[in-house]
């Protein structure tokens, strides 16, 4: 028979083990929305390139400036839009210049720590408008995940409102986080095409991975671009490395799996999370270039 002594040890040892586990549910419930988003606000940021000259490879002529809109909520949104001339002798042989790709970046930095990338996607002859979510760089406001779904949608309107793209010349790219938001976007606007990069099924999914120990049912961020992919109807460009060591490589073909045609799935050989940055010549930034080619012909 067991002494109360020890029957009092060891229920004050679950006891510790029980308020312990029930104060890091609590901790990261609270701080839910800082374990989702990593936003570098300004200053933080390169934000003197928009004041150098915009060069390229490509004999295009282009430039960038910067943007405010409104969300609907009346939060202040910052991005900037890269225009496009029309190429001349030395650019590409065809001319995307009256498309526009919608970026949603990805859940850690700001717009500028894509510079490098803009300026080689513009190279495309594409025009591209990428934006900070709110909380992110020069944006007003506090990131989390309805928010995230407004400011895509005020980009949205941005174009077609200020700039006077139609929805057929819009091409929705997301990447990681930000395919949530482009998820959410193409599952209710008939886009020219949307691009989907290295991005996951749900944040319940990513959670059940990253902390297993924390119930379904107490994560309120939902962020389920699994339910929501059955109903794009537009052309559809996956792109996902087999080396992933953010989002499982899993999660990415799923996504692509419950989407209907047409799609198109790019598994990029032994390529981490980072490793898919769109620089001219490489495998992903191919099949970017001519998947929009591919949407700015269906619209002709």
């Amino acid at each position: 028979m067991k002494s109360p002594v020890s029957i009092t040890y060891v229920w004050r040892i679950l006891r510790i083990i029980l308020l312990s586990y029930v104060g890091l549910i609590v901790i990261i419930m609270i701080f839910e929305e800082k374990l989702i988003f990593f936003p570098a606000k300004w200053p933080n940021g390169r934000w003197h390139l928009l004041d150098q000259p915009v060069s390229g490879n490509s004999g295009l002529k282009y430039s960038i400036s910067e943007e405010w809109f409104t969300a609907s909520d009346g939060v202040k949104l910052h991005g900037w839009y890269g225009s496009v001339s029309p190429p001349g002798e030395n650019a590409s042989n065809y001319d995307l210049s009256n498309m526009i790709v919608l970026w949603c970046h990805g859940n850690a930095g700001n717009i500028t720590d894509r510079y490098e990338q803009l300026i080689s996607m513009m190279e495309m002859s594409v025009n591209i408008f990428i934006f900070d979510y709110r909380g992110y760089g020069m944006s007003e406001g506090r990131p989390d995940e309805n928010g995230m779904y407004m400011d895509v949608s005020a980009a949205w309107n941005l174009l077609q409102d200020r700039y006077h793209y139609k929805p057929d010349s819009i091409i929705i790219y997301g990447v990681s986080l930000g395919g949530v938001g482009a998820v959410d976007l193409a599952a209710t606007q008939n886009s020219a095409g949307l691009i989907i990069q290295s991005s996951f099924t749900s944040i319940r999914d990513m959670a059940s991975l990253q902390m297993p120990f924390i119930p379904h049912f107490l994560i309120r961020t939902q962020m389920d671009s699994l339910s929501k992919i059955p109903r794009i109807k537009c052309p559809k460009l996956f792109i996902h490395g087999t080396a992933d060591e953010t989002v499982p490589f899993e999660q990415g073909r799923l996504l692509y799996e419950s989407a209907e045609e047409p799609k198109e799935f790019v598994e990029v050989e032994h390529a981490a999370h980072n490793d898919l940055i769109v620089f001219k010549g490489s495998e992903s930034y191919q099949k970017i270039e001519s998947f929009i080619l591919s949407c700015s012909q269906n619209k002709k």
